[in-house]
C-alpha cells in the first residue's frame, strides 16, 4: 500500500507539473558536494547523518531562485492545489517552464522536512530529488535512473546542489517462495515480474543516455511493460479469509465496475463477479490456486467471453513459468533478484494463446525456454533475453524492428 501511494503521488505531481529543465543559474557560489556515497568528507549527506538533519545550505529565498530563472527568460507560475497536497510543512514553491521545458522549485519549513519529502520522492523512482537547505526541487527519472542528463545539469547549477541518486533502486520487498495460498503466490509473481521489468527499464534508461535517438545502438522505440494486467491485480487480495474478500469489491467500484460481488467458490477457488459500469456487461474473474505446485490461473469474462488470462508456475530449481493470451516468459529468480529471464509479446495480428488449450497450470508441463519463443527472437512484437550480463533485444515498433544488444 505504501509502494502504491507513493507512485500515486509521484505520478500526480508528474502529471501537473512539467517536463524538460530549468535554466541555467548564474553566480560563483561553490556547488554543494554530491551526497552520494563516495562524496567527500564535509557533504551535505555525512553533516545529515551526524547532525541528524539535512543541512541548511546556501539558498536564502525562493526569491533568489526566481530572480536567476526570470534573467534566463523563464515563465514563473504558482503550484497548484495537487501539487501541494502531500507535501508535509511546505511553505511555497512555484513552476518556471520556458518553450516547453521546465520543473517546480518547493520551499519546506526545515531542511529536515525537504529531505523527508525529497526520501518519499525518491522511492517512487519516477523522480530524483535535488536539495538545498529548505529548497527542493526535482529531475525525471525510470526507476532511480535520470533520464535526462542535460536536465540534471542544469537543475544542479540552479539548486547549487547535487542530484540525490540512488545507490540501487529497487521496488521489490522480501517475500517467501515458499507459498500457501493465492495471495503469497500473487505476490511472489508480482516480486518478479516488478524485478524484471526494473531490470530490463534501467537498462534502457541507462542505455539512452548513452545512445540519443536516431543512433543504431539507441533504443528510445522501445516501450516494455512485461506481464501487466488489470484483471490480475483485482485478485490481489484472494485468499483463504473470506473477511479480506469484501475489500475486493471497494477496489472493483474504482476500477469502472459496478455491483461486485466475491465468492469464495472453495478451497483456494474465488471469482468476482460485477457489471462493467459504462455498458453494464457481465464480468466475471475467476481464480485458483495449487497448493501442490505452488501455482496460480486466473480468467478473465466479458459477456460470458474469455477476454484474458494469466498463468503463474513455479518449476523447480528457481525457475517460473508465466503466461496471458499474448505473453510467455521463463525466468530464473533467487534471493530476491532476476537472474535471467526470455520473454516474448506476440503480433497484433496473431491469434492470442487459448486459456484451455494452452493452458500449463497447475505443473507447468511444457514450459521451456523453447516455448516461450518457437518462431524466433523476431517472430514477435517483442522479444527479450537477459542471459545475466546483457539483454537481447528484438521489438517491432511502428512498422520498425529494433535489434540490439544492451548491458544490464
Amino acid at each position: 500500500m505504501k509502494k502504491f501511494f507513493v507512485l500515486l503521488l509521484t505520478l500526480m505531481i508528474i502529471a501537473v507539473s512539467f517536463s524538460g529543465c530549468g535554466g541555467k543559474a548564474k553566480g560563483g557560489r561553490e556547488i554543494s558536494p554530491d551526497s552520494s556515497a563516495e562524496a567527500k568528507t564535509g557533504s551535505n549527506q555525512e553533516i545529515a547523518n551526524e547532525a541528524g538533519i539535512f543541512a541548511e545550505g546556501t539558498i536564502a529565498s525562493l526569491d533568489e531562485i526566481k530572480a536567476k530563472l526570470l534573467a534566463s527568460g523563464y515563465e514563473i507560475s504558482d503550484l497548484i492545489d495537487l501539487q501541494k497536497e502531500f507535501a508535509v510543512n511546505l511553505v511555497d514553491g512555484f513552476n518556471f517552464a520556458k518553450d516547453g521545458n521546465g520543473s517546480l522549485v518547493m520551499e519546506f519549513a526545515t531542511p529536515n522536512d525537504a529531505k523527508t519529502y525529497a526520501d518519499f520522492i525518491n522511492e517512487s523512482g519516477y523522480n530524483v530529488p535535488i536539495v538545498n537547505g529548505r529548497f527542493l526541487t526535482f529531475v525525471e527519472a525510470t526507476k532511480g535512473i535520470i533520464t535526462d542528463l542535460e536536465m540534471q545539469a542544469e537543475l544542479e547549477e540552479l539548486m547549487e546542489a547535487k542530484a540525490l541518486i540512488p545507490e540501487q533502486w529497487s521496488d521489490t520487498i522480501n517475500v517467501s517462495t515458499s507459498t500457501t495460498d493465492y495471495k503469497g503466490a500473487f505476490d511472489l509473481m508480482q516480486n518478479i515480474t516488478e524485478s524484471m521489468n526494473t531490470l530490463l527499464d534501467q537498462a534502457l534508461a541507462k542505455n539512452n543516455n548513452e545512445y540519443p535517438e536516431g543512433d543504431p545502438q539507441s533504443t528510445h522505440n522501445v516501450f516494455a511493460l512485461m506481464f501487466n494486467s488489470v484483471a490480475m491485480a483485482l485478485t490481489s487480495q484472494f485468499c483463504e479469509d473470506e473477511a479480506m474478500l469484501a475489500a475486493i469489491e471497494s477496489v472493483a467500484d474504482l476500477m469502472g465496475l459496478s455491483d461486485a460481488k466475491t465468492t469464495r467458490n472453495g478451497a483456494h477457488d474465488y471469482t468476482l463477479t460485477a457489471s462493467k459500469t459504462r455498458n453494464q456487461q457481465p464480468y466475471e474473474i475467476n481464480a485458483v490456486y495449487d497448493p501442490d505446485t505452488g501455482g496460480l490461473r486466473m480468467v478473465e469474462k466479458t459477456d460470458g467471453k474469455v477476454t484474458g488470462f494469466f498463468e503463474f508456475i513455479p518449476l523447480g530449481a528457481d525457475q517460473y513459468a508465466l503466461q496471458t493470451s499474448t505473453e510467455r516468459g521463463i525466468v530464473h529468480y533467487k534471493d530476491g533478484k532476476t537472474l535471467s529471464f526470455v520473454y516474448t509479446k506476440l503480433k497484433t495480428k496473431d491469434s492470442e494463446y487459448h486459456s484451455d488449450s494452452d493452458s500449463i497450470y497447475p505443473s507447468g508441463a511444457g514450459a521451456s525456454i523453447e516455448w516461450v519463443a518457437p518462431k524466433g527472437e523476431d517472430g514477435y512484437e517483442q522479444y527479450f533475453f537477459f542471459d545475466g550480463e546483457n539483454i537481447t533485444i528484438s521489438v517491432y515498433f511502428f512498422g520498425e524492428r529494433t535489434k540490439t544488444q544492451i548491458p544490464s
